[in-house]
């Protein structure tokens, strides 16, 4: 069975939370609306989305939340919306890693659905890959310890050997 694509909303204004979740859900997306931004990780964990998207206008600046996931949660595709058309915002959220900085009515509604797959998409594998990353690599892990294991009991055994030859 295929996981459904999911979206984390992040906007402190309601009706365009419920709007876009209306949107989304049109197109087969889970979505998780927030009113606020804080214990943004905490927030991941819990509801592994796909994509993160974020206004950058709230109380607490949606760059600064992005910059918190991105950080710690790199495999996770960060969208900016906002009503905010300042250069500088768009360069810093491009400079932070953001996957794209959309203004607010700014695109039609058919590509706003096509960019989301896009992203959820891309989200979706990067996930994934994630986990088979650090999955492999504790694997490599264990196989290491045992192999230094291994090594280790052969010079003691080699040792062994070597006294018992001069007895």
């Amino acid at each position: 069975m295929k996981d459904k694509l999911r979206v984390m909303l992040i906007d402190d204004d309601s009706t365009w939370l419920q709007t876009q979740k209306w949107v989304l859900e049109e197109i087969g997306v889970e979505v998780m609306t927030f009113e606020e931004g804080g214990h943004i990780l905490q927030k991941i964990d819990m509801h592994q989305p796909d994509l993160l998207i974020l206004d950058k206008v709230m109380r607490i600046d949606g760059l600064e939340i992005a910059e918190e996931a991105i950080r710690n949660r790199p495999y996770l595709p960060v969208l900016i919306m906002s009503v905010d058309d300042a250069e500088c915002d768009k360069v810093k959220a491009f400079t932070l890693g953001c996957i794209d900085y959309i203004l607010k009515g700014g695109v039609g509604r058919s590509e706003f659905m096509q960019r989301i797959l896009k992203y959820c998409h891309v989200g979706h594998l990067n996930k994934t890959l994630d986990r088979m990353t650090r999955r492999h690599t504790s694997a490599m892990h264990v196989l290491q310890r045992d192999f230094d294991t291994l090594r280790s009991g052969d010079r003691l055994y080699g040792k062994e050997r070597r006294n018992k030859q001069r007895i």
